[in-house]
């Protein structure tokens, strides 16, 4: 996996490899700097179906078509739909008010985010929607949001085995802890430990990944002929 981290694209190590490469123990893991607390927090297990809806009422909710000068809006109107869509399903998944927000929050940047893309490359395709519609890109669009939401804890915690130290800083983004950043005999190493990231991250990313295709879709589809 790569990240950017503090300016530059940094490729993260899984951390049994890491463990392995300097003999560390199985305690050594975001959990045991940055432990969280899993009281009280919603759960994927049994939503499923649920889940399943919210995406179908969302992606069916993008319009046939959706003129360039409205994408923005759009974007807003189908966040209005993926909120209503989330609470009726929460019986299922049980998230608190701020875990709806939060997810709100990531579906509107993602959303958004397409919506900024397609119509940059409208625009440079000269209103050519079937070019733009090619050079469309989910995964630079999903990247850039993912860097963009990288943070380092500035916190260092210290962890010493083997006679050496580890300087260990927690790295999040937008799905919670994702790695650590960990200086050992002069070197930094950057280490991917997801077991606290957020386990809704595969199905966000899908579904504004569905929802990005339906978009690009109605920008490219043709003038609807007229009623005789």
């Amino acid at each position: 996996m790569q990240l950017t981290v503090d300016g530059a694209q940094r490729t993260f190590t899984p951390l049994p490899a890491f463990r392995q490469q300097w003999g560390l123990p199985p305690e050594f893991c975001i959990a045991c700097f940055e432990p969280k607390d899993w009281q009280g927090l919603g759960s994927l297990d049994g939503a499923g179906e649920a889940l399943d809806k919210v995406k179908r009422q969302v992606v069916n909710a993008v319009p046939r078509q959706a003129p360039l000068s409205e994408l923005s809006g759009v974007a807003e109107a189908l966040t209005g739909v993926f909120r209503r869509a989330l609470v009726g399903a929460n019986e299922a998944v049980g998230l608190r008010e701020q875990e709806i927000d939060f997810a709100v929050a990531g579906f509107q940047a993602i959303t958004q985010a397409v919506a900024d893309q397609l119509f940059r490359l409208c625009y440079a395709a000269r209103g050519d929607v079937r070019r733009a519609r090619e050079a469309y890109r989910y995964d630079e669009v999903y990247r850039a949001w993912l860097d963009h939401s990288v943070e380092v804890s500035g916190v260092t915690h210290t962890y010493a085995h083997g006679g050496a130290q580890f300087d260990v800083r927690v790295i999040y983004y937008a799905y919670g802890r994702i790695g650590m950043e960990v200086r050992v005999t002069g070197q930094t190493h950057y280490v991917l430990d997801t077991a606290l990231a957020c386990p809704a991250a595969s199905y966000m990313k899908d579904l504004c990944q569905e929802l990005g295709e339906a978009l690009c879709e109605a920008v490219a589809s043709p003038p609807l002929a007229p009623l005789s």
